[in-house]
């Protein structure tokens, strides 16, 4: 498995399961299949009034879903589907 990380610019009074919630929705909309273990890293502000950066981590298989899908839309060629 392997770890990636991603940030979200959302209300700052948003509570950690609120952000949690955000982010499991983002993830959907990015097409990422998978993941597990998304926890949120860190928060720090920005310079937009009650708007924070919400940094966080989840795991996703060694296979990354998204590369798999681009390339499977691109290759059409007879390629091995498990390299």
């Amino acid at each position: 498995m392997g770890i990636r990380h991603f940030a979200l610019d959302l209300p700052f009074t948003l509570s950690a399961d609120g952000a949690i919630n955000a982010a499991e929705a983002e993830l959907r909309h990015r097409g990422v299949a998978g993941w597990t273990r998304l926890h949120l890293q860190s928060t720090s502000p920005t310079q937009q009034a009650g708007i924070s950066t919400f940094r966080f981590a989840y795991w996703i298989p060694n296979r990354d879903p998204i590369i798999d899908r681009a390339r499977s839309d691109t290759d059409t060629t007879n390629a091995d589907p498990d390299r």
